[in-house]
């Protein structure tokens, strides 16, 4: 991610409970000349894919890139679903909300 915003990208820096690490992260980004922006939530859930979707829309005006860093676990990090509903994997998540970026 860093690496991103040094090579001029906005970030948006999520976890589920480490708001301080989140937020240092966050400010290291913009010491590299990013935009950035925080988002707490579980990004297996649905509700804060959308959150961080709606968010980076709304500060940069969209996104471009997504990258969940356990992308490469994805297939063995299945959400939770209290209510019953299929559970689905965490890239499966974010490609309902984002849509396939996938390219040739």
């Amino acid at each position: 991610m860093l690496e991103l915003a040094a090579r001029g990208a906005n970030v948006v820096v999520n976890t589920r409970s480490n708001e301080a690490e989140a937020e240092t992260v966050a400010k290291e980004a913009e010491s590299l000349g990013a935009r950035s922006l925080v988002v707490m939530g579980d990004a297996a859930e649905k509700a804060t894919v959308e959150r961080m979707r709606t968010e980076a829309e709304n500060a940069f005006g969209g996104v471009d890139i997504y990258r969940d860093h356990e992308a490469d676990f994805a297939t063995r990090r299945r959400s939770s679903r209290r209510d019953g509903s299929p559970e689905v994997t965490t890239d499966q998540c974010w490609r309902l909300v984002f849509g396939s970026r996938d390219r040739d």
